[in-house]
């Protein structure tokens, strides 16, 4: 069962905490909810159930109102200048953790800036927050409960109908496997475009076609890391190598920030990388890949697996398969006619990121392979985006169209 933690400061938020743990058990099923006031057994020490709690919960849900930043003690002291404030030590160990932080704005509450939090939560002022509107509430936590359902070890018990593997995938430059559709509100545009992939049908000596931004056939590719831990390189090292079981190319990674592509672990909503040799276009001090949810553990989750292959795919040349001009998916007008409203889109800094949104790739593609809902390059779409009951899912794993797809693009 998932577990979603709400954390919150009761003369700040408590209504929003009890209507939205409400809303999310009725909205998304299976999934567990802890909230200290009703989930605290009585006699227990507050501090160390909060930590073990926090500690196994997959996503962690900060509300934030209009005296969260400013709430005081009986002495005039900020509660969150006080290293033992329950509200600050939840979300300090989730941030520890690794695990997925999303700010939660509420009564028109705006997003804290770094020299307005203590060290330990500063990395808080660099997550994507996510508003929750009183006159929008339904609608707001229908979209909040899509954004959390990937992370999550359930599926929904809403009905649905499943076309391919329901698996926790990305959308609109991947969690890697483990992103989300999200709707965000006045999203800032990327001043980067990626490498146009246009495919013929033949090159001029009848060979296999190529999607022009890919590497030459044989390419060795230079894969270095601006940070991480050694256990967070290392599994990216043993993972995106198995795409060169299929295709005539490999990774060479190495421990310098420098690179044909250049790796960056965050802890943003989510993962996204250039496509093809569009991370060449790239600044050299910035990142052209982005992987999100990857941990320190010796093991690699099956989660974290997906989210690497997605995102090497990417490096390939591989369109995220929502856009692959064969899906024919039937997405609702509102979609079509405002794609720019549902786009993901992420910056580093001053650095660029593709912008990517959920709409059927519009340049010419006259041999791009038949849609694969089955393929590491699929995202989750929940069926609020489209115009029949269905829900679209991808896979943790490459698909036999994916294997075969590589090796055309790279034939031995």
């Amino acid at each position: 069962m998932g577990t979603i933690f709400i954390s919150y400061r009761r003369d700040d938020t408590s209504a929003w905490a009890g209507r939205l743990s409400d809303t999310l058990k009725a909205t998304l099923g299976r999934v567990s909810i802890f909230r200290d006031i009703e989930d605290i057994p009585p006699g227990v020490e507050f501090d160390s159930y909060i930590a073990q709690a926090v500690g196994s919960c997959d996503a962690l849900l900060a509300l934030i109102g209009p005296n969260w930043l400013s709430a005081s003690d009986s002495a005039g002291t900020r509660r969150l200048d006080d290293p033992k404030d329950l509200t600050r030590l939840e979300i300090a160990t989730a941030l520890k953790r690794d695990i997925r932080v999303i700010p939660v704005l509420v009564a028109g509450a705006k997003m804290p800036g770094p020299p307005d939090l203590p060290d330990e939560l500063k990395p808080l002022s660099q997550r994507q927050a996510y508003d929750l509107t009183d006159t929008h509430w339904s609608a707001d936590c229908r979209r909040l409960a899509e954004l959390l359902e990937p992370f999550l070890h359930v599926r929904s018990t809403r009905q649905k109908v499943v076309i391919g593997v329901a698996a926790a995938a990305v959308i609109a430059g991947s969690v890697g496997g483990l992103g989300a559709f999200v709707h965000w509100r006045g999203a800032p545009q990327s001043a980067a475009t990626t490498a146009e992939l246009h495919l013929p049908a033949t090159d001029a000596r009848g060979t296999n076609a190529r999607l022009d931004g890919t590497w030459p056939n044989g390419a060795v590719i230079r894969v270095g890391f601006l940070n991480g831990s050694p256990a967070q390189r290392q599994k990216v090292e043993q993972v995106a190598p198995e795409w060169s079981r299929h295709a005539n190319l490999r990774f060479h990674f190495v421990d310098q920030a420098t690179g044909d592509v250049r790796v960056l672990f965050a802890s943003n909503i989510a993962s996204w990388s250039f496509r093809g040799s569009a991370s060449l276009d790239v600044p050299a001090r910035c990142p052209s890949m982005t992987l999100v949810g990857i941990g320190d553990s010796v093991t690699i989750s099956v989660y974290e697996r997906a989210a690497i292959l997605h995102e090497f795919g990417h490096v390939l040349g591989f369109l995220d398969e929502i856009q692959n001009p064969n899906g024919h998916i039937p997405w609702r007008p509102e979609v079509i006619a405002a794609p720019a409203n549902y786009a993901y889109v992420e910056r580093t800094g001053e650095c660029p990121a593709p912008l990517n949104r959920p709409v059927t790739y519009q340049d010419p593609l006259p041999d791009y392979r038949a849609f694969d809902p089955r393929s590491i390059m699929m995202a989750a779409i929940g069926p609020a985006y489209l115009t029949e009951n269905v829900s679209l899912g991808g896979s943790l794993d490459l698909s036999d169209s994916d294997k075969v797809f590589a090796a055309r693009l790279y034939p031995r």
